[in-house]
């Protein structure tokens, strides 16, 4: 809750500064390959490690990262300057490049086994 209202308070100056510029587009970019990825989610659990190729990523470092400390966040949107080379403020019908980024491999699926159990014979009725 407290960091839900630096957010809205952040994404009010950056509406207000991009209405002021009449600048209606903004995206966060950075260069390819300029950002050293890694996991969202820092769990060692088996669920997590097995699903790390579709979970959301962050970066190792600022503005990318998310750092979970009330007072850091409080510092960097309460007293950051929007224009700090992170937000590009676009005119309206600007075309924006997709970032590329390496899609994740996945396993190769192996065909199943083919078994040959016999099929479990029916059950017999209870008498009773």
């Amino acid at each position: 809750t407290l960091k839900a209202d630096i957010s809205s308070d952040y994404i009010c100056r950056l509406l207000q500064r991009m209405d002021k510029q009449s600048k209606p587009i903004c995206v966060a970019a950075h260069e390819p390959g300029g950002v050293e990825v890694e996991p969202f989610l820092d769990m060692s659990s088996g669920y997590i490690q097995r699903a790390k190729s579709v979970l959301p990523k962050q970066g190792k470092f600022a503005p990318w990262k998310l750092r979970q400390n009330y007072f850091w966040d409080f510092a960097q949107m309460k007293a950051s300057k929007l224009e700090d080379g992170t937000l590009k403020f676009l005119d309206a019908g600007a075309t924006i490049a997709p970032l590329t980024t390496a899609a994740p491999k996945t396993a190769a699926k192996k065909p199943a086994k083919k078994t040959t159990s016999k099929p479990a014979a029916p059950a017999e009725p209870v008498s009773g």
